[in-house]
């Protein structure tokens, strides 16, 4: 995560602690924590509204495991990615 953290921050030209109080100002989350509900929105998008293979929507949210993608992905929304495409298509 620190080198997560650490390309934020080259990439916005501001130090690590004023990234993280504008993040929490704004979105009430760390900068980190902000890109990781970010990629989960994405992914639910791709889910619902495409027939991509799980893999290749983990790969697109920048994701390099699809297991540690479908572990993150059920922590955040509640079930599976699988689980969550066909319970978003009813």
């Amino acid at each position: 995560q620190q080198w997560v953290l650490d390309a934020m921050v080259s990439i916005a030209c501001l130090s690590a602690e004023h990234l993280r109080r504008l993040c929490k100002a704004q979105y009430g989350r760390s900068p980190v924590q902000q890109l990781r509900w970010l990629r989960m929105q994405r992914a639910a998008e791709l889910l619902i509204s495409t027939d991509f293979k799980i893999e290749a929507i983990a790969y697109d949210v920048g994701y390099q495991n699809p297991v540690v993608f479908s572990v993150a992905f059920k922590k955040a929304f509640g079930s599976q990615p699988s689980q969550y495409r066909i319970g978003q298509s009813v």
